[in-house]
Parts: structure tokens; C-alpha cells; sequence
């Protein structure tokens, strides 16, 4: 009758490595997924964000303008949205089974409609497992003072 309890013991140990082991898996491909995203809207590849965002995100900027996939990706192509810098300064990735919440401060360059923007953002990005990729499905950002 002991020999229960002993081997659950044991077991815990060995289950924890494993969950957090998993954990740590996630918020790495997540976090992967986070910097391809910033090294693709520098580089304009526009193949690799068709296939990183998801076909009904949601993104929020931080002049109040919201965005679809395609109004995003227009404005990209037609060079109105234009980054030239990306800067993470803090990150933090939370992992939900198959999505994510990415919160991180970050500096951004960018032109808009030709207007050179250079701030500090608070970003928030949520991420879900679709198709067995990560893609953004949120995306929000607050302006510093």
C-alpha cells in the first residue's frame, strides 16, 4: 500500500520537467514567432506576413486606426506604412495551451503617410496556433509619453 504514494512522489518531480519543459518549448517557438513578425515588416516580406497573420486579426495601432489582415498588408505594400526600426526592450510571453499573450515595450521608426514616427510603445500581441503555426491574431499598441 505504500508503494502508491512513493511512486506518486516520485512522479511529480518527473511531470513538473516535463509541463514546464513544454512550457519553455512554447514561449520559445512563440517568441520566434514574435521576431520574425518585427523582422518582416522591416523587410517587407510580405510572403512571410500572409502566412504569420491570421486571416481575421485584428489590429489595433495606436492612433486609434484599426487594421485587418488585408487593409494591414495594403498599407504596407503601397509603402503609406513604412518601418525602418524595431526595438524590444522588454518581453514577456504567456502561454495559454494554444495561445499566447506576448506583452513588451518597444521602440518603433516608422513613417506613416510620409509623417516619421519614433516612440516608445506598449505592445501586446496575441498569438494562436492555427494550421500548426503560430499566428497573430491581435495586435494592440499604446504610445509612452
Amino acid at each position: 500500500m505504500k508503494k502508491v504514494p512513493i511512486l506518486f512522489a516520485l512522479a511529480i518531480p518527473t511531470l513538473s520537467v516535463f509541463f514546464l519543459s513544454a512550457q519553455l518549448e512554447v514561449e520559445s517557438s512563440v517568441k520566434q514567432a514574435e521576431l520574425s513578425w518585427s523582422s518582416a515588416i522591416l523587410k517587407n516580406d510580405f510572403a512571410y506576413l500572409q502566412r504569420i497573420l491570421s486571416d481575421d486579426l485584428v489590429y489595433y495601432h495606436s492612433s486609434g486606426t484599426v487594421d485587418t489582415k488585408q487593409t494591414y498588408l495594403a498599407s504596407l505594400q503601397s509603402a503609406k506604412l513604412k518601418y525602418s526600426f524595431v526595438d524590444y526592450e522588454q518581453m514577456k510571453i504567456r502561454a495559454f495551451g494554444n495561445t499566447s499573450v506576448v506583452n513588451a515595450k518597444l521602440r518603433i521608426k516608422l513613417t506613416d503617410n510620409g509623417a516619421p514616427i519614433d516612440n516608445l510603445f506598449l505592445l501586446t500581441h496575441v498569438f494562436v496556433k492555427q494550421h500548426g503555426a503560430w499566428q497573430l491574431v491581435s495586435h494592440q499598441t499604446t504610445k509612452l509619453p
